[in-house]
């Protein structure tokens, strides 16, 4: 077991490395000009809108992507509620409207990408990232679907800000449903909590302010959308990883998506005492996710034993995790269709806690080589800790020795 100083010392490495691969303040500012910019655009053509951010944008859990090519880009999600209701038009004559208003402006010439559901806007690079946003167009849901939704759900009133969105539907654009606000608001909610203690929103707006002088005459003065608690920075600590750990072409296609990660370290963290850091916080998360891994073999057991956990539900034959602001959504359906997805995910929970582990073990080797795997190894070197932890560049495994990704975890 390492010291305590050392024990710091690797914590605030790391948190140095997060910080670096958290949006900066320019990216941020940059996004809201480029989205409220289409907003003006759509005005002029009559079409009366509000665009906000969806995803981890919205929730403060942004990482930026890796920079180990050449096609690393920043996408921002955004949707596009457009002020009329869904009884006064479909789904393609609302996508076709925002599409001709974007097409018929010279501002986004050879910019603008169409896809099924979306509108993509590709930009110039933005601090050496490509950086695109992708709009979806949709209207606010009607009552008779926000009053189905709240029938199906323990939190009724994070339904009222539900929206129908243009969604593929058998190979014809129909709609979908959606509520990013109420997801917002809910994981807001949990967040919270861990506002005001060491680490969280008051340190790290100091942190920010001092790095950003020129820009801030206070820590006042920097928005809440950039500052981060340690359940933020456990949500992109993971994310980070999860990127790393399916990087793997064996298991690339079984990745976890960001959304269950950023639901299910919220539940998490409910049960977690608001005072942890963010070092406490991501063991208690993990130990916690850790304890499902045995739902699968006797779910009727497992909640006899685990009557508190229901966070992720298996009822022999279905898994089940609830979007907890669309109770029609289930997160999980893709561990439905495959089991890979399941397998792969209780692995990468282990994979997760092995390798965060790390930071209190006494080899600064392998420390080192978990840095190199979630950060890249230029960027490890950038800041030096090379010197420090005499770094091995981490070596995926090869599809025909064995199909586990990076290391044997079971054995290891």
């Amino acid at each position: 077991m390492t010291d305590k100083f050392k024990l710091i010392e690797r914590q605030e490495d790391l948190v140095k490395l997060l910080e670096d691969a958290d949006i900066t303040y320019s990216m941020y500012k940059n996004a809201v000009e480029k989205y409220t910019a289409v907003v003006d655009l759509l005005s002029s053509n009559g079409i009366d809108s509000h665009i906000y951010p969806q995803g981890s944008f919205a929730i403060g859990t942004v990482v930026k992507p890796l920079r180990r090519n050449k096609d690393a880009d920043y996408d921002l999600d955004v949707i596009c509620e457009v002020s009329c209701s869904k009884a006064e038009t479909t789904a393609p004559q609302l996508y076709k409207k925002i599409k001709d208003a974007l097409e018929s402006s010279g501002r986004y010439d050879k910019k603008l990408h169409f896809f099924e559901e979306c509108i993509r806007i590709e930009y110039a690079d933005v601090g050496g990232y490509k950086f695109s946003m992708d709009i979806v167009p949709s209207v606010p849901e009607e009552i008779r679907e926000i009053l189905k939704m709240k029938s199906f759900t323990q939190r009724p009133d994070l339904c009222d800000t539900a929206i129908a969105i243009t969604e593929l539907d058998n190979d014809s654009l129909g709609w979908g449903k959606s509520n990013p606000k109420g997801y917002e608001k809910w994981f807001s909610e949990i967040n919270e909590r861990f506002h005001n203690y060491d680490f969280g929103v008051n340190t790290n707006r100091q942190q920010i302010f001092q790095n950003n002088l020129t820009v801030f005459s206070s820590a006042d003065e920097i928005p809440l959308q950039i500052v981060r608690t340690p359940l933020q920075r456990v949500v992109q600590l993971l994310k980070l990883h999860k990127a790393s750990y399916f990087s793997n072409p064996n298991v690339k296609d079984f990745s976890v998506k960001s959304v269950i990660i950023a639901t299910l370290a919220a539940h998490s963290a409910q049960k977690a005492p608001a005072h942890y850091n963010t070092f406490e916080l991501l063991d208690f998360v993990l130990k916690d996710l850790q304890k499902y891994s045995t739902l699968k073999d006797n779910p009727t057991l497992f909640k006899a034993l685990n009557p508190d956990k229901g966070i992720i539900e298996f009822d022999g034959t279905e898994w089940k995790i609830e979007n907890p602001s669309n109770p029609m959504d289930n997160l999980a359906n893709s561990w439905n269709e495959d089991n890979e997805y399941v397998k792969y995910f209780f692995m990468w929970v282990n994979s997760a806690i092995k390798d965060f582990d790390t930071i209190i073990g006494d080899q600064d080797l392998v420390y080192g080589s978990v840095l190199s795997k979630m950060f890249g190894e230029g960027k490890v070197k950038d800041f030096g800790y090379d010197r420090k932890y005499k770094l091995v560049s981490p070596t995926p495994i090869e599809p025909h020795v064995q199909h586990k990704p990076w290391l044997d975890y079971e054995n290891a």
